[in-house]
Parts: C-alpha cells; sequence; structure tokens
C-alpha cells in the first residue's frame, strides 16, 4: 500500500471515530431526555391519580345531595 492509501485509510478512520463519538453524545442525549421523559410520566400518574380520588369524593357528594333532595320532594 502506497502513501496516499494510508492517507485515505486515516481518513475514513477519522470520520468513522467522529461518527462515533456524535453517536455517543447522541445516544446520551436521548438517555438524558428519556430520564426527564420517566419522571414527568411519574408525576402526571400521582396527577391522575389525585384527579380520580377527587372525582370518587365528588360522586359522592352529589349522589347524597341527590338523596337528600329525593327525600325532600317525597316528604313534600
Amino acid at each position: 500500500m502506497g502513501m496516499k492509501n494510508f492517507e485515505i485509510l486515516e481518513e475514513r478512520l477519522e470520520e468513522l471515530l467522529r461518527f462515533c463519538d456524535d453517536t455517543e453524545k447522541d445516544n446520551n442525549l436521548i438517555k438524558e431526555q428519556l430520564v426527564l421523559k420517566d419522571m414527568e410520566i411519574k408525576d402526571l400518574r400521582k396527577r391522575l391519580a389525585k384527579i380520580e380520588e377527587e372525582k370518587i369524593k365528588v360522586k359522592e357528594k352529589v349522589e347524597g345531595l341527590i338523596t337528600r333532595l329525593d327525600g325532600l320532594t317525597r316528604s313534600a
């Protein structure tokens, strides 16, 4: 192999190393984003559970009020 072939090989290896470095950086960024999204999902699940609890309480109160109103209209 001549010197030109070594230069071509060196250039391609440098390109490959840059590609690998860029890919590693992208991978790390994606991992960080995944951690953040997992935290966001966890928070949203907690908020949803709280809303569901509030919904049940409101439903029970409304049903109680309806029952009381039914009792008042029947006795009147």
